[in-house]
């Protein structure tokens, strides 16, 4: 709980001896509970269950409206406590209780925090669609309270299911959304949080160098407000982005303090993770065996705790593992089961990483072969699997996302700028483009009235005299100038539909021009003809 010293815990414990109301009673407990959530799960297991004990909760439907959301927020804290733990099933049952009690009050903001609390538990047991739509619902009472707080938390969490499932663009809308309303607020812990997710979203867009830059930002404020959770998963998130880079001295030492930080904390999840990524540092050194080592570790606890979402990464590591030692039946084996659990969590992410590592196992059981014909359908099976691997890869990564995802960047930016300056280069800005308009119009307006006189003019030339060699002058000058004003005219729409390419612009002015030149050549003959009779 941020600002909430040691003395202050104890003079909480201490308000406990005396004589207090229920309702006050309960809210002490809870505060220390969630005070120690992280520092001591069993300390806070404790002061739960006292709170839970104050009253006869056994019949609560009849409870008084103050009872209930006491009830409501206790299951929510309970909730809490299993999922640091992993344990998803209880979680699961517990947002769900306290989600039936704020409702039958009706209490809005603990129905909220119960949807939302109910899709962290969807989105980590794999079912991605019921998560969104769980988020949506407690965004939809957030945004009605205007609670920014809890709204900020919804686009968070809807952010982290585009990014897993690898739709970049719709991940970094929610997470800037998040990181701005959580700068409103001054929720120095969710800007952090922000930082690390969309360092996240550009570490998968291979833009290394901007994701070590939000991380950095992110441990930064985290450090400050002494969050140690996030502390981990950030220098977890440093430390593999430093071994990409190279520097791998420094990404172990990332890695390991990651690793103390979660053992102290006892988040078993989060253990798991950090022994993942030490096995990548491992392999990357050629030490297979402690690679293995950590891997499977790693795997074990992803599947005690039912984490779906984080197993395949984990199987498809130990595919790699078996690659090196040449144990290319179990390689198969691991990534199977890897590649089925994507596709029924329908993670193109996942999947893309399973595609890669088929390649590489086919491509050596080809190479491995003694007959021929076993080595064609080991090269078939490595080139099909290369196939779907590049397909993934640029349904998840293309320069057009690249692109949006930098225009959204800099909207937000922008937009913080905006509020910063009380808009007044926006309001100059916005009288430019009036002025510019007004003008544009004017010329055009000028334009046209010339076009209409030059040919009204040549029209008046059928009654007079004139030589023929000024008349094709005339007209090859009128269709010429209207030809031009055209392009003037299409120019914004030429430009859109051609994507601005040459050719493009070409084929259009083509095309203009065929139109304009039996027009041309009617007006011509037909003006020849009238001054010769």
């Amino acid at each position: 709980m941020k600002g909430t010293t040691t003395a202050s815990l104890d003079s909480l414990e201490n308000l406990l001896n005396s004589e207090l109301t229920d309702s006050f009673r309960v809210s002490i407990l809870h505060r220390l509970c969630m005070a120690n959530e992280f520092k001591n799960p069993e300390k806070a297991a404790e002061y739960l269950s006292r709170a839970m004990e104050v009253n006869d909760y056994s019949n609560w439907e009849k409870l008084e409206k103050g009872k209930r959301e006491n009830l409501a927020l206790s299951y929510l804290y309970r909730g809490y406590l299993d999922d640091d733990v992993g344990d998803y099933t209880d979680a699961y049952s517990n947002f769900l209780i306290s989600l039936d009690i704020s409702e039958s009050i009706p209490d809005s903001l603990g129905i909220s925090k119960a949807l939302n609390n109910l899709g962290i538990i969807c989105r980590k047991r794999g079912s991605n669609s019921l998560a969104l739509e769980h988020y949506q619902r407690s965004l939809i009472i957030a945004e009605s309270m205007q609670n920014y707080k809890g709204m900020a938390s919804c686009y968070n969490n809807i952010g982290n299911v585009h990014r897993f499932i690898g739709n970049y663009n719709e991940a970094l809308k929610s997470f800037f959304k998040s990181l701005q309303l959580r700068g409103e607020t001054g929720n120095e812990e969710g800007i952090g949080i922000c930082y690390t997710n969309i360092g996240i979203v550009y570490g998968a867009l291979r833009n290394k160098d901007k994701a070590l830059e939000y991380y950095k930002k992110a441990l930064v404020i985290l450090e400050g407000v002494g969050k140690q959770q996030n502390i981990a998963i950030t220098m977890n998130n440093i430390g593999n982005l430093l071994q990409a880079l190279g520097d791998k001295e420094e990404a172990i030492d990332y890695h390991f303090k990651a690793l103390e930080i979660q053992q102290k904390l006892g988040n078993q999840e989060r253990i798991a993770t950090s022994y993942n990524n030490i096995g990548n540092f491992y392999f990357a050194a050629e030490n297979f065996d402690q690679s293995l080592n950590y891997y499977q570790k790693s795997l074990r606890i992803k599947e005690e705790l039912g984490i779906v979402t984080a197993i395949p990464q984990s199987l498809t590591n130990i595919g790699l593992v078996y690659i090196e030692k040449n144990k290319l039946g179990k390689t198969l084996e691991y990534l199977q089961r890897s590649l089925e659990i994507s596709e029924d969590l329908g993670s193109l992410f996942l999947a893309k990483q399973t595609y890669n590592v088929f390649t590489k196992a086919y491509v050596k059981l080809a190479k491995q072969a003694t007959s021929r014909s076993e080595r064609k359908e080991n090269f078939k099976q490595a080139w099909q699997y290369l196939v779907l691997f590049n397909n993934t890869n640029d349904s998840l990564v293309n320069e057009n996302k690249s692109k949006e995802l930098g225009r959204l960047e800099g909207r937000f930016e922008f937009e913080r700028e905006i509020t910063r300056n009380t808009r007044l280069e926006l309001e100059r800005e916005v009288r430019m483009i009036v002025e510019r308009q007004r003008r544009d119009n004017l010329q055009y307006s000028g334009i046209a009235i010339f076009m209409a006189l030059l040919f009204g003019g040549m029209a008046a030339a059928r009654r007079l005299t004139v030589p023929v060699r000024i008349v094709e002058g005339i007209v090859f000058f009128s269709f010429l100038l209207f030809f031009e004003f055209t392009l003037v005219l299409l120019d914004p729409f030429i430009e859109e539909y051609s994507a601005g390419a040459p050719a493009g612009k070409l084929a259009f002015n083509a095309v203009l021009a065929a139109l304009i030149f039996p027009l041309h050549s009617y007006f011509e003959s037909s003006l020849k003809k009238r001054l010769s009779n």
